[in-house]
């Protein structure tokens, strides 16, 4: 029987979240670094028992993408699949404090917090951000079960999670809210539904509406690039906020040591985070191919307020996509500041990026990359640049991989145009 390694890592479309080991009834599965810094399982073949438990519960297996691709195509807008039959809201939350903790409005701490509080949920499980040089892993999956533990390891992780040792912690009979980009939040759904271990555990589940993830190597050459100090151990907080800012839009990179010490406080335009980011340096393959935006399976899905509101509130608000009624009545009694938006407003919002990832899905099944409708698209931009930053990082260091992908960066960029 195919597994999960045939089917998704082979084809690189692993995302590392873990589900595969998850479900492993004979701890044949291993989580694994490869050379590039990705966690990826790796099969023990002498306890496998081919069971193919760890396919069906993989969100990214090729055949289910390509499905997932197909559908789209036949849509008349499939860059707003996602939005259809939901609530929309910009909110945020009321304590200054606590939103400058967050990545953007605070709303989604702010509904744990209040399930938290009043008993619907017994736990949340997140990312978090961890203590480390370069090297390591930057961000690990966290179950917070007590408000304090909530509200205090607030994280915008730019790394893959492996959930696996956190969901072995769930117990049956319990409620837990969980957050993740939508690939890990289709496979939990998928798990939920098919995995009779979890019919007894309820997950809420909050999608983080993305266009892509890195593999911890950003975080460390974007560390390189700016010449920090690694003699001891340090965290990142990518979107980090203070009240200096002038927008929302102009977050800032903040490194630090265990005793406090400032490494980077700098802008992220400056720091070369925005291009390093928008250009996909270090992009996870599996991303490049993920045809879910908005987060479909999810009960709530959240991202950034972008646009015209992040020059009105340099805190940081969130846009909220709700699915689930039940869910939309917490989210009125959490205490949120917020205002509802229309489909007008919506419908649209954003549009190049779900248009990239949603609506020319199917072309990055059907064509090669450099076809002609995958280089106008950028994909095949991305595609080159991810590939290439990983090889070149590893191979030749920091600096001639920086001045390399400006050249290799500029040539993609004239493929699209021609």
């Amino acid at each position: 029987m195919v597994s999960t390694i045939e089917s998704t890592v082979k084809n690189n479309l692993c995302i590392n979240c873990g589900l595969c080991k998850t479900v492993c009834k004979f701890d044949a599965i291993k989580m694994t670094r490869n050379e590039y810094g990705e966690i990826n399982p790796v099969i023990d073949y002498e306890k496998c028992k081919n069971c193919g438990q760890c396919l069906k519960a993989c969100p990214m297996d090729k055949p289910k993408l390509e499905a997932i691709a197909q559908d789209l195509s036949k849509m008349e807008n499939p860059h707003r699949h996602g939005l259809e039959d939901s609530k929309y809201y910009l909110a945020w939350d009321k304590n200054d404090e606590q939103r400058l903790k967050c990545c953007s409005g605070g709303a989604v701490t702010k509904i744990a917090s209040y399930l938290f509080s009043q008993g619907k949920i017994d736990g949340m499980i997140h990312s978090e951000r961890l203590w480390g040089h370069k090297g390591d892993l930057h961000y690990g999956a966290r179950l917070s079960t007590t408000l304090e533990e909530i509200k205090e390891h607030v994280s915008s992780s730019y790394q893959p999670i492996d959930f696996s040792e956190v969901l072995s912690k769930l117990e049956k009979g319990k409620t837990y809210f969980m957050t993740g980009t939508p690939c890990v939040i289709r496979g939990i759904k998928n798990l939920l539904q098919s995995n009779k271990d979890f019919k007894d555990i309820k997950i809420i589940t909050c999608a983080l509406i993305c266009s892509h993830n890195t593999n911890s190597k950003f975080v460390d050459f974007l560390t390189e690039t700016n010449k920090l100090s690694d003699n001891e151990p340090w965290q990142v907080d990518m979107r980090a906020k203070d009240n200096t800012m002038s927008d929302a839009n102009n977050f800032k990179n903040y490194v630090y040591t265990k005793d406090g010490k400032t490494l980077m406080n700098k802008n992220r335009f400056k720091s070369g985070w925005t291009k390093f980011w928008r250009f996909y340096y270090f992009a996870m393959n599996s991303c490049l191919y993920c045809p879910d935006f908005w987060g479909v399976d999810a009960d709530i899905s959240v991202k950034d307020a972008w646009g015209k509101w992040a020059g009105e509130d340099a805190k940081g608000q969130s846009i909220l996509v709700i699915r689930n009624n039940e869910i939309l009545n917490d989210f009125f009694n959490s205490g949120l500041e917020y205002e509802e938006l229309d489909w007008e407003t919506m419908k649209d919002h954003q549009k190049a990026t779900p248009v990239y990832k949603q609506s020319n899905a199917i072309y990055k099944f059907t064509q090669k990359p450099y076809s002609k409708k995958n280089r106008k698209s950028r994909f095949f931009r991305y595609y080159i640049n991810s590939k290439c930053s990983k090889f070149l990082y590893k191979h030749v260091g920091a600096t001639i991989t920086y001045y390399l992908m400006k050249i290799i960066n500029t040539l993609t960029y004239v493929l699209e145009v021609i």
